[in-house]
């Protein structure tokens, strides 16, 4: 089940990144590359897979028609991605994120004139008689709370690009979240966190998770929708592959080499999506703590 599986390789990777476990870390890649591996066809998320047996020698297949993925598996995964490229640096989890926030955008999302959100079930789905979208945070977020945290964490690294669908999601669900905000706690957070400023923090330099200052990052506890962006650049292929991806990265590279530190420095860039594109600079503990205050 995607949907479970994406909230599993969200929690991974979250433990992974705060307690400095490597071995939280990987058994999340191992997660995400098994979606990739057997979950994914020609860019559309898949909802199930079966073993055809069990010990080393089975083998995973899918039915003859199989089952496509609905809004809160393209949700959760790509929230599940997110996490693990905040995790671990690595371009190719932010590619994913990316590819799938397109494809569900394009199945999806409500584009009427007076519409946004997302719907549960896609358009080609000839079995829904009603289309509806999920508003209410239960055992599980909704996928429409879920989506928002998600473009709100992509709109650090792609300014504007998923400003509209922010705001269209939070007008169609305005009424709720003024009225009965207790049933949509979760995007009643992100709500409250892009009020106050969500950031990013992108830490630049060599053995990034190493650092003092990506530790003493990692015991913040962050709004919600932030962002934690590790470039380590010891690996050049990977910081090579997120500026082809990632525009904002060679921006922070650059920025990065202007600074002109020794080879093993590493220097926090931070930056509030409502702070007009201006970036704070923290090269010491003591400098990251001020941020906080």
């Amino acid at each position: 089940d995607r949907d479970v599986t994406g909230v599993q390789t969200c929690a991974l990777p979250i433990s992974g990144y705060i307690l400095a476990n490597q071995a939280y870390i990987d058994r999340a890649v191992k997660a995400g590359e098994f979606v990739q591996q057997h979950m994914l066809r020609d860019g559309d998320l898949l909802r199930t897979c079966y073993s055809d047996g069990v010990g080393s020698g089975h083998r995973i297949t899918n039915l003859q028609a199989p089952i496509y993925g609905c809004v809160d598996d393209f949700s959760n995964v790509i929230a599940g991605a997110i996490d693990l490229f905040q995790a671990t640096g690595h371009a190719k989890w932010i590619k994913l994120a990316l590819d799938l926030q397109t494809k569900q955008n394009d199945l999806f999302w409500d584009s009427s004139p007076t519409g946004g959100g997302y719907f549960s079930s896609r358009a080609t789905d000839k079995s829904a008689i009603v289309r509806m979208k999920d508003d209410d945070d239960g055992a599980e977020p909704s996928s429409n709370s879920v989506s928002l945290i998600n473009l709100l964490r992509l709109q650090h690294l792609f300014p504007d690009k998923y400003s509209s669908h922010i705001e269209r999601l939070l007008l169609q669900l305005g009424d709720r979240l003024t009225k009965i905000p207790i049933t949509l706690p979760l995007m009643t957070c992100a709500l409250l966190s892009m009020r106050a400023g969500v950031r990013s923090f992108t830490a630049v330099g060599k053995n990034v998770g190493s650092s003092s200052l990506v530790q003493a990052l990692r015991n913040k506890l962050l709004p919600t929708g932030s962002l934690v962006i590790l470039v380590d650049m010891q690996h050049s292929g990977n910081v090579d592959s997120l500026k082809n991806i990632v525009p904002v990265i060679t921006e922070r590279v650059q920025e990065f080499e202007k600074l002109g530190l020794g080879p093993d420095e590493v220097v926090i860039f931070s930056r509030k999506q409502s702070g007009g594109g201006t970036d704070t600079v923290a090269k010491t503990v003591e400098e990251l703590e001020q941020l906080f205050e």
